[in-house]
């Protein structure tokens, strides 16, 4: 494999874990709006 496709899959996953992890603390706090979520972390993503 490519170092750059290496990167790709490294930095990938570390953004995933940064979004569920966001999303398990929102959820905590935030219980009733959980479905929010994905669209929450989305739009943060986006801006």
């Amino acid at each position: 494999m490519h170092c750059w496709v290496i990167a790709f899959f490294n930095l990938a996953y570390l953004i995933f874990c940064k979004l569920l992890l966001q999303c398990i603390i929102l959820s905590s706090l935030i219980l009733p709006t959980v479905q929010d979520c994905p669209y929450m972390l989305l739009q943060d993503v986006i801006s």
